[in-house]
């Protein structure tokens, strides 16, 4: 009864590790091309993404399997690591999970967890770049736009005599 939800997990977490180490590779060599400007490198970055995100979605498709069929052995565990602490009461002797598999499933849960925030962590860091450079490059665009005059939405602040900038010399 526990022993297949069981290996049912282990399954799950040998599929989830190395889509993570991928994904941690990907998002550091975005870092490096967003840093280095390479806009080639960052569209084939996108299309590799693309190809992981599939896989997660099949991962969480495997997941979702795995909660219903604990649901339907009357484990009513709404995440993994909750499900796997609920299984600790069939580890042997009193049951017939393997003890030392079993806690090498929890230090698999617990680095698969770390490395799920540290995945978030990157991801927001490569959010902030893009997002950052996305409202530089607007910002310069619009100086050109308006040879270095400041949009009339933007002229009534505390700054508002000021036109153009050191940046951008509109007279060239």
């Amino acid at each position: 009864m526990s022993a297949p939800l069981f290996r049912e997990i282990v399954k799950f977490l040998s599929g989830l590790e190395p889509i993570q180490l991928e994904l941690e590779q990907l998002y550091e060599r975005r870092l490096s091309a967003l840093t280095a400007v390479e806009p080639a490198l960052l569209l084939k970055l996108v299309e590799e993404e693309q190809a992981i995100q599939q896989r997660l979605r099949r991962q969480l498709q495997q997941r979702a399997v795995i909660l219903g069929n604990a649901r339907s052995e009357r484990l009513a565990s709404t995440n993994l690591r909750k499900l796997l602490h609920d299984l600790s009461r069939f580890v042997e002797p009193r049951g017939d999970i393997d003890a030392r598999q079993y806690e090498q499933a929890l230090e698999w849960m617990k680095r698969i967890e770390r490395r799920s925030w540290s995945l978030r962590q990157t991801s927001w860091v490569n959010w902030h770049v893009v997002r950052r450079g996305c409202r530089e490059f607007t910002e310069i665009r619009n100086l050109i736009a308006n040879c270095g005059e400041r949009p009339a939405e933007q002229k009534s602040g505390p700054c508002s005599t000021v036109t153009g900038g050191a940046l951008i010399d509109t007279a060239v």
